[in-house]
């Protein structure tokens, strides 16, 4: 029998399964107090009152990031050559099913998500990278509820 190891949300009050929670290392169980959802809920409210503040630090964030992602890469340019073929070479059938699919995109590709019928943000999802051409459509959301599914399920995205 397994048991999924749950957490109550300090916001809404709900018990949760530890997949609904951010880990944060600060925290004696390891996760945030309040769930992902709470969370989110929170971050928009915290947006929409300083919104203009939001989008200015977004563009001084934005730019100042790049700039140093640029000169980190230039610095450890063997080492990201290195670990990105690493990478790859781990990651053989999973790079090349999505090569596939890209090429076959026009065919592969659905005009809606096949779990909710959305027809916006939609991404192919492969439920097996040794059959590249077996693809769904699906939406973002759909798509990250999979993952969610599948991590729950096998401990794996």
């Amino acid at each position: 029998m397994e048991t999924t190891k749950k957490k109550k949300c300090s916001k809404c009050g709900e018990v949760k399964p530890l997949i609904e929670f951010y880990v944060d290392k600060s925290r004696a169980d390891g996760f945030c107090y309040e769930c992902k959802e709470c969370k989110l809920n929170r971050r928009k409210q915290y947006y929409q009152a300083n919104r203009s503040k939001e989008l200015e630090y977004g563009k001084t964030h934005g730019k100042q990031n790049r700039i140093n992602q640029k000169r980190y890469y230039k610095k450890h340019q063997e080492k990201e050559k290195q670990r990105t073929n690493t990478y790859r070479k781990n990651n053989l059938n999973k790079k090349n099913a999505q090569s596939i699919a890209y090429y076959h995109k026009a065919r592969l590709k659905k005009d809606r998500c096949e779990l909710c019928g959305a027809t916006e943000n939609l991404i192919m999802h492969h439920p097996d990278y040794l059959r590249p051409k077996k693809v769904i459509t699906l939406c973002s959301i759909c798509h990250n509820e999979v993952h969610k599914a599948n991590k729950l399920k096998y401990g794996v995205c």
